[in-house]
């Protein structure tokens, strides 16, 4: 019996020769020492290659470890890069909005409505806030509010979740004045559109106590300074494309309703940092749909840490063929 030995990737493959066969072991322990997992290799201890003169080619001998370790790294590789992209879907859906996700926030998206002197009215969204200093407030945009307001009146309608079972409309928890000339914050210019307003006082004592209203988006943590593009992204706001007609009572009343649009972050508006501009961080041009009315509201995404905010819809952005909504970067909001 004669012992001879080759080196494969480093590793001792040894076999014996005998006087009228030639055995070959192939030592699969040692093979997967250097990460190899061959089940051909190990679950057949031995390869038996017979010849009648009692010799084995080595070159044949070479060819045939050779298949076996191209076969069974081409397996070890595969499996790799299948647990690779199935971890990269996992983290995609990990990352998807969900809508049990939204849900707790819905009635602190709010619809505002804003009369002028002449009985003219115009809506747009918003959001409340419960706000360290300044209390109960609502967030918007400058220009949703504006100042042909000033002889005029404006609100705030905060609708449920819940649908009434007559009318099939969503209850109404409560209408709340507030006054547009007295803003706790107003910076409306090329690159800011952002005003805060405390929530003020019941119209006519119907609905729920403004201390009792919504305010969880609060506690919402912010989103990164700079989210990455790609992002996910949910809009919510009243947009005049779900504005309706309505009927409840015998009563004619135009409303949109509450609606929620999806996309990504597509890029970053740069124009309005650095040397161009004078805000410490991007804005955002988002995919999700965005229309008059959406104004003021609230945008959403989310990363490692859960759901954020994102910031506030603002600007449409128009091309030749497409459109893209302008989201204010919330640090932007609170940074001034």
């Amino acid at each position: 019996m004669v012992e001879h030995g080759i080196r494969i990737a480093g590793t001792p493959v040894q076999f014996r020769l005998g006087p009228h066969q030639s055995e070959m072991v192939l030592y699969g322990v040692a093979l997967r020492r250097q990460g190899f997992d061959f089940p051909q290799v190990h679950q057949t201890k031995s390869l038996i290659m017979k010849y009648q003169k009692g010799f084995i080619q080595i070159p044949l001998l070479i060819a045939i470890i050779a298949g076996v370790l191209i076969l069974g790294g081409g397996g070890y590789f595969g499996t790799k890069q299948y647990q690779k992209i199935k971890r990269e879907n996992e983290t995609k859906e990990n990352l998807d909005i969900q809508a049990a996700e939204i849900y707790p926030y819905l009635t602190g998206i709010v619809e505002i409505g804003c009369k002028d002197s002449q009985g003219n009215e115009s809506k747009g969204s918003g959001s409340l806030w419960n706000l360290s200093k300044i209390g109960f407030a609502i967030l918007t945009n400058g220009h949703v509010v504006g100042p042909k307001y000033k002889a005029g009146e404006c609100y705030i309608d905060v609708s449920s979740v819940d649908r009434n079972p007559v009318t099939n409309d969503f209850y109404t928890i409560g209408l709340y004045y507030f006054d547009p000339l007295s803003p706790v914050k107003m910076i409306v210019n090329q690159e800011n559109d952002i005003a805060i307003y405390s929530v003020g006082k019941i119209f006519e004592e119907h609905g729920e106590n403004k201390e009792n209203l919504n305010y969880s988006i609060s506690s919402l943590n912010k989103c990164f300074q700079e989210m990455p593009i790609g992002s996910p992204v949910s809009l919510i706001g009243f947009p005049v494309f779900t504005e309706k007609t309505i009927m409840p009572y015998g009563f004619n009343i135009t409303k949109s309703f509450r609606t929620i649009t999806n996309g990504v972050i597509s890029a970053y508006d740069t124009s309005v940092t650095g040397s161009s501009g004078t805000l410490p961080f991007v804005n955002y041009f988002v995919s999700a749909k965005i229309d008059s009315g959406n104004s003021g509201g609230i945008a959403f995404s989310k990363n490692e840490n859960g759901l954020c905010v994102l910031g506030i819809p603002t600007w449409l952005s128009v091309g030749n063929y497409e459109t893209q909504g302008l989201v204010q970067n919330i640090h932007n909001f609170f940074s001034q």
